[in-house]
């Protein structure tokens, strides 16, 4: 392993059993230099194949702007409509995202939550000479994080329903306001992304496995898949060929995820791969009993709260509607009776 000395200094060189050339490059997520690094990054190697952290319900991200847009403060009401439409996985993705914009906002910063894999694409796309699409199989980029829905799914399996009270009670006390002018500064040369999940985590230790280190397994056995595939082409005469077309980037991948997920990709790289490990991570777990029950009888409370509601309701209509005027409204007496 060695880091070249033109390339930032979050970018590390590794190879693939195959002998495919991996340049990894860790990305801070709020710092506009990570996105002119990413690009410097794909720019100088020019890959064969530029590989993402990201997964293909996120892929929209790539026809998004650098400069983002204003975004407005999440609302209960908002909150509430995104769940109805998108279930209890789009109203945390939603929350999620306004986090980092309000976040950005303190640190000054007027590009989209992403924007490094943006400026990796746009780069990409220059030297391919084509506008490549993103895919989480074979192909020029690579999206190789874990499906979202699938990463908060386990998150929130992993928690017990009181675990899942304190985390909403967490999310709803903690506010953007309570950065200090010293944390905003640490921000700029950290993973925010995985500074939040390690917070969270000294919360509910049980969040930081889904979260983070499945994660950094997941997307090390992505990457050694693209390798893989990329050495197989390379073999064929149609792969030969185009070595000679492309150049000496032909055998190269280039990978831009988050620097935390860096670390554990890279401290592990030549570990072998636990296959049942991964068919593991990638599915979302049963839900345990204890929380199906509670979720049932969270609902069934409320059904009878609102049938109760309204039968009362009704009486009370009905007492108007029906009485002579003047009659007062019955008051139950108790029985002083002795036997």
């Amino acid at each position: 392993m060695e880091v070249a000395e033109t390339m930032p200094p979050t970018a590390t060189i590794l190879t693939s059993p195959e002998g495919i050339k991996v340049v990894i490059f860790g990305s801070t997520h709020v710092s506009f230099t990570s996105v002119e690094e990413a690009q410097h990054v794909v720019a100088t190697f020019t890959p064969r194949v530029v590989f993402l952290e990201l997964c293909n319900q996120r892929k929209q991200l790539l026809q998004a702007p650098i400069q983002r847009e204003p975004v407005e403060e999440l609302t209960a009401a908002a909150f509430l409509q995104e769940v109805s439409q998108r279930g209890i996985i789009g109203g945390v993705n939603l929350a999620l995202a306004t986090y980092m914009a309000s976040l950005g906002d303190h640190l000054g910063i007027d590009f989209t939550p992403g924007a490094e894999f943006i400026g990796a694409y746009q780069e990409a796309a220059k030297h391919f000479n084509v506008v490549p699409q993103p895919d989480a199989g074979a192909g020029m980029i690579q999206l190789g994080d874990r499906d979202i829905h699938v990463t908060l799914k386990r998150a929130l399996r992993a928690l017990t329903v009181w675990d899942k009270v304190k985390l909403a009670w967490t999310f709803m006390s903690d506010s953007i306001e309570s950065v200090t002018a010293e944390d905003l500064e640490s921000l700029k040369n950290s993973d925010v992304v995985t500074e939040l999940f390690l917070e969270l985590g000294q919360e509910q230790p049980r969040l930081l496995e889904p979260l983070l280190f499945e994660r950094d397994r997941y997307m090390r056995y992505r990457l050694r898949q693209t390798c893989t595939r990329l050495a197989k082409f390379l073999d064929t005469d149609t792969g030969q060929r185009a070595t000679e077309a492309w150049g000496e980037g032909s055998g190269t991948v280039v990978a831009v995820v988050g620097l935390g997920h860096m670390r554990g990709i890279v401290e592990r790289w030549d570990d072998e791969v636990d296959l049942e490990d991964m068919h593991r991570i990638s599915h979302v777990p049963p839900e345990p009993w204890g929380d199906c029950l509670a979720r049932y009888t969270i609902y069934a409370v409320g059904v009878a709260t609102i049938v109760g509601m309204g039968y009362a309701t009704y009486r009370g209509v009905r007492w108007v509607a029906f009485s002579p005027p003047g009659t007062s409204l019955p008051v139950p007496t108790v029985s002083t009776a002795t036997h």
